[in-house]
């Protein structure tokens, strides 16, 4: 039991209570065409109209004989926070399997749509359903997958779960401007984030302060022999990044907790306000996720060694907040004996 709740110390994430079954309507997709927000069978109308408004496409993998597919779709997928949701962010298709045993198809599936669903099974992990599987909206880069999703999680955990995975897309650039049209003032550097959160340097690297500069933090591990925190967040839109700041890496004292435990600190962030993170470091971002944690949501801790070997990763928004004590407990088994506190 201590075991477990050690390797749960470091989970940075808040615990959201089940949605109780309700009487709601389980969707239905559209045989033809593509509106946001709307299931469709139709995957080539979805990915027209995702590129014509930029706009992710979801793919979700059904089986008409699976239980656990049926409940999310009546306690996920049928709400109206869900649907809300969907509408302003994304177009959703219905990947239907046929019947395991049969080989039949399911209910209602029009046969010009069979071999379709089988060349977009290539996009979904091998798992439990209901599998699902974000692609961009050029209907073919893919984001992320995720499988066997527990329906009894609330609909706020399922839609931060999608939006981990739709903050990796591409920027797309901005159109000209109109000729003669005024240029509007932007102000330098991220926005001032609110209170109660960290303020990372945009450039260097110090033991106990937080930095986006992952190769200078690198250096400074080199020449100390430091561990690295990396921690990755979705720092103005994910509920647990904001809960876990909040509770320990913005808390008076964890600085100087850092220091005096040769920890350097970098902050990962993949948040909508693209003015929050410089642009050099979008790229570097994305190979740190994808080089640590590929398969999953925000917010992930990583501890990693100065040549770079990961000691500790936890993440899962299951658990309950983290605090100072708990995240002490997890990290104190990796740091070298003259150097715990």
């Amino acid at each position: 039991m201590r075991t477990s709740r050690v390797i749960a110390a470091l989970l940075c994430g808040a615990v959201f209570h089940a949605t109780p079954a309700s009487a709601q309507k389980a969707p239905r997709p559209a045989a033809e065409g593509a509106k946001p927000g709307e299931w469709t069978l139709d995957f080539e109308a979805a990915k027209a109209a995702a590129a014509e408004k930029n706009m992710p496409i979801l793919l979700l993998e059904v089986r008409d004989t699976c239980g656990l597919c049926s409940a999310a779709k009546q306690n996920l997928l049928g709400l109206p926070a869900w649907a809300r949701f969907a509408k302003e962010n994304l177009f959703l298709v219905w990947v239907d399997l046929p019947d395991n045993t049969t080989g039949k198809p399911g209910a209602g599936i029009p046969e010009k749509y069979q071999d379709m669903n089988k060349k977009l099974g290539a996009f979904f992990g091998n798992g439990q359903l209901p599998a699902f599987a974000l692609l961009d909206s050029d209907g073919e880069t893919p984001l992320g997958n995720w499988n066997g999703v527990d329906a009894q999680k609330s609909v706020e955990y399922f839609c931060d779960l999608v939006k981990s995975y739709m903050v990796l897309r591409a920027s797309k650039p901005a159109p000209p401007e109109p000729a003669g049209a005024k240029k509007a003032i932007r102000p330098a550097g991220p926005a001032v984030p609110p209170p109660g959160t960290v303020k990372p340097a945009l450039e260097g690297a110090k033991l106990g302060e937080w930095t986006m500069d992952y190769e200078a933090a690198q250096k400074v591990a080199a020449e100390k022999n430091s561990l690295i925190l990396l921690y990755f967040t979705g720092s103005d839109w994910n509920r647990q990044s904001k809960a876990s700041n909040k509770a320990v890496f913005a808390r008076p004292g964890f600085d100087k907790y850092a220091a005096n435990n040769n920890i350097l600190l970098v902050w990962v962030d993949f948040p909508e306000d693209k003015s929050l993170v410089p642009e050099k470091y979008a790229e570097q971002n994305l190979s740190l996720r994808k080089g640590y944690v590929p398969k999953e949501s925000f917010p992930a801790c990583v501890l990693v060694a100065d040549d770079g070997v990961m000691k500790l990763a936890a993440f899962d928004k299951t658990m309950p907040a983290l605090t100072m004590k708990e995240f002490q407990d997890a990290v104190k088994p990796h740091l070298p004996k003259k150097t715990r506190k």
